[in-house]
């Protein structure tokens, strides 16, 4: 019984994990590192980050998720509207 109770318990948090965008959040973190590390080799780390972050050097996994992210959006509203919550302002 007491496997069973973890193995649900385990399975809520996941269900959970994933209703909520945890996903697209970790891969977007996962983006960002990337950006980081990919910016910091030809300037400072200091540069690596305001490029990473000022919307305009957007990398192909954060357009994926600004894709997925104004997808999921429009299915919730029914198709009247997006938003877009990643790492870019641009696609």
């Amino acid at each position: 019984m007491q496997i069973r109770h973890r193995i649900m318990t385990m399975a809520r948090a996941l269900a959970l994990f994933v209703a909520i965008g945890g996903p697209l959040a970790v891969l977007q973190g996962i983006a960002w590192v990337n950006m980081v590390h990919d910016f910091s080799k030809t300037g400072s780390l200091t540069q690596a980050v305001e490029k990473t972050f000022d919307g305009k050097h957007p990398c192909p996994l954060c357009k994926k998720i600004s894709y997925s992210l104004r997808i999921s959006a429009l299915r919730r509203s029914g198709g009247s509207a997006a938003i877009s919550l990643s790492c870019n302002s641009a696609d």
